[in-house]
């Protein structure tokens, strides 16, 4: 069932005049979506706060934010709806232009899925995601810290290139209030791709890229938790079983000792990074109904890339010896940017598909399907489907780096599969029940 709110309705309501309605419709943006609306969004975009009130808005929207009813939005925009009856034609000939603004934009980002069709979109996307795994263990093979840092750079800056042409403009127009939801929303997001991307690619320097799979997407089990404890919401109890099983198959995965690897920090990482990965799933549920699909992923990866840098120039000091690190700043300054710029070029010259392989299909292309997958779908739900990521993983694993599983690994192989399966069915079955 769609949810329906409108952004910028803070202000008492004016009689008519050509400018006032143009302002009108502008700032009255009727945001329709398939997944849940996000609340925060009417509070950003409320002309009537106060500076004070915007003061004290901070980057990441606040709990009570994110655990507002949507039948309270609901009851809102019904209400909102009902006052502009009462205003007589003026009224409904400014809602109409505002829906039809509305669903303008909405289609601007070249897709129109129902609930089965994002499913498959998202099972893709595991696909993608699950070679990546073993293409950034053979890119960092015999490296360090400073290697994954400098091809994650690399990766999300041709990411945030691809994306460059949607990136939203500072000036504010009539679509002002989603810009500024692009900017926020890609910011935040942005801060959870850098977490999970960057703890991932360190982690795959001590452990198996099948295990860093496994281990990856242990946020099949996080989503629900974190969905429950931090933002209050009611998870379907079809959730929780979808959740077990993943997180069953990907113990048996991860446990299976073929690979003659034990667990190491390595692991450690993985985990912290499928807990960065669940809060990203999370959020870009919220953020994804309100939002361009380019426009939010050209930010978000511009942010990842931005936040490289300091990461980057960080690694490479720490390199630096002792008699540089501790002589004049330009000394410091000179050796950093000769090391990053060594290591930079060396992954252009001599991994230059997998840097091209990571940045435009593993990162931009399946965020861009991961976004307009989950317009239609919960977070949860999303969760449990991307369960097939470490199938895909030990699959590809095996097939370029020759990373065998035991029974059990296959075992829990089946199991993931079955998770997927029983998700697939359940949305049918779901869909099939709406009028």
């Amino acid at each position: 069932m769609d949810d329906q709110f409108a952004v910028g309705r803070g202000r008492g309501r004016r009689r008519s005049c050509p400018a006032l309605l143009g302002t009108c419709a502008a700032a009255g943006l009727v945001i329709r979506s398939g997944g849940s609306c996000s609340s925060w969004a009417k509070a950003w975009a409320s002309p009537s706060s106060s500076s004070k009130d915007r003061s004290n808005r901070s980057l990441f929207p606040s709990a009570q934010f994110a655990r507002t009813s949507l039948k309270e939005v609901s009851r809102l925009s019904q209400a909102g709806d009902a006052a502009q009856e009462l205003e007589g034609e003026t009224g409904r000939s400014l809602s109409a232009s505002s829906a039809n603004l509305s669903s303008a934009e909405a289609s601007n980002d070249g897709l129109a899925l129902d609930r089965s069709g994002a499913v498959l979109v998202l099972g893709l996307v595991t696909v993608f995601w699950g070679s990546q795994h073993a293409i950034i263990k053979s890119t960092l093979a015999d490296g360090d810290v400073l290697q994954a840092a400098c091809l994650n750079f690399l990766r999300f800056g041709l990411a945030s290139l691809c994306f460059s042409p949607w990136l939203p403009s500072a000036v504010e127009d009539r679509r002002g209030v989603r810009q500024k939801l692009a900017w926020r929303a890609g910011a935040e997001l942005g801060f959870w791709l850098f977490l999970g991307f960057c703890l991932q690619a360190v982690g795959l320097l001590y452990t198996t890229a099948q295990r860093s799979g496994v281990l990856l997407y242990l946020n099949v089990k996080l989503v629900p938790f974190f969905a429950f404890s931090l933002f209050g919401r009611t998870v379907p109890a079809s959730a929780w079983i979808s959740a077990l099983g993943a997180f069953l198959g990907t113990f048996l995965v991860a446990s299976d000792g073929e690979a003659g690897v034990s667990l190491n920090i390595g692991d450690l990482l993985s985990v912290l990074a499928a807990s960065a990965s669940a809060m990203f799933i999370l959020r870009l549920e919220t953020f994804a109904p309100v939002t361009d699909a380019r426009a939010l992923n050209a930010v978000s990866t511009l942010f990842v890339a931005l936040l490289c840098v300091p990461w980057v120039l960080f690694q490479a000091a720490r390199l630096a010896p002792s008699e540089v690190f501790n002589g004049p700043l330009e000394g410091v300054l000179s050796f950093v940017s000769t090391e990053v710029g060594q290591r930079c070029s060396s992954l252009l010259q001599d991994q230059l598909f997998s840097v091209l392989y990571l940045g435009v299909l593993t990162t931009a292309f399946t965020n861009w399907l991961q976004t307009i997958g989950q317009k239609n779908l919960p977070a949860t739900t999303a969760s449990a489907i991307y369960a097939l990521d470490p199938l895909w993983g030990a699959f590809f694993a095996y097939l370029w780096l020759g990373e065998a599983l035991g029974l059990q690994g296959l075992a829990g192989c089946a199991l993931l599969f079955a998770v997927w399966a029983y998700q697939f069915s359940a949305v049918q079955d779901d869909q099939e029940k709406q009028p």
